[in-house]
């Protein structure tokens, strides 16, 4: 419970006027959201808030930022196309404006992020609208994919390889065959 007291004094006689509220719907509310809010800054995927009027970061979790190098005060003063190589705000607005459709929830697609110290990275975007009070915001969760880019390209290097080792094999059968053809006539 949560006790206030207040005193007072009618026709000199002194009063105290004690006010009991049950705040346990409140203590349960504070707990959800402090552990929501762990849930957000402790990802280890990156996830933005942004503004979708100005596309400020309004709140960027701990996963993000070491992973950009960037502090939360200066993402607080930047954009999502200060951390997009070769994109300007009108290409992004132009990128995300389908989401201001009844019918589409979010967006899912790849990019690339230019972390603090210039390099570049590859990331899966997955973007929604949502709304903190009256502000419509941007919720964006971010997959670093370097190692699902690397893996990838591995494989079609293995693939072209083995590939190009199973025409050479291919083309000694065929001389082989022929050999053989050429040896029995």
């Amino acid at each position: 419970v949560e006790l206030v007291l207040n005193g007072f004094t009618i026709y000199n006689k002194k009063y105290v006027l004690a006010l009991i509220k049950d705040v346990t719907e409140l203590k349960v509310t504070e707990e959800q959201n402090d552990h929501f809010a762990k849930i957000f800054h402790e990802s280890l995927n990156a996830i933005y808030v942004v503004d979708a009027k100005t596309l400020k970061f309004l709140n960027v979790n701990y996963g993000a930022q070491n992973n950009l190098g960037y502090t939360l005060a200066e993402l607080k003063l930047m954009t999502p196309v200060d951390i997009r190589p070769n994109e300007t705000e009108a290409e992004f607005r132009k990128s995300i404006a389908v989401l201001y459709k009844d019918n589409v929830k979010k967006l899912e697609f790849e990019s690339a992020h230019k972390r603090k110290d210039g390099t570049i990275y590859p990331i899966d975007v997955h973007l929604q609208r949502s709304n903190i009070g009256d502000r419509d915001v941007l919720v964006a969760i971010i997959l670093d994919i370097t190692e699902r880019k690397n893996y990838t390209e591995n494989l079609e290097q293995t693939v072209s390889q083995r590939t190009k080792e199973l025409n050479i094999a291919l083309r000694a059968e065929k001389e082989h065959n022929e050999l053989k053809t050429k040896f029995l006539t």
